[in-house]
């Protein structure tokens, strides 16, 4: 079992375990709007492995 997040389901992952990794793999600090950046990273996952629509709406904080 690794620490790192679990990519191709990612919308089960923690927010901040994904903004974490994220900053890590490009040698950054974690910002202090974590949850906007979230919702970037969320849109750029969905892209390559699509969360059920419920659960992608919920992350971007639209009702369903």
């Amino acid at each position: 079992m690794t620490n790192f997040p679990n990519m191709k389901k990612w919308w089960e992952e923690e927010p901040l375990k994904l903004v974490r990794y994220f900053c890590w793999t490009r040698g950054l600090l974690p910002p202090p709007n974590t949850l906007e950046i979230y919702k970037e990273i969320a849109e750029y996952l969905n892209k390559q492995y699509p969360a059920p629509l419920d659960k992608f709406k919920e992350i971007m904080g639209e009702e369903v």
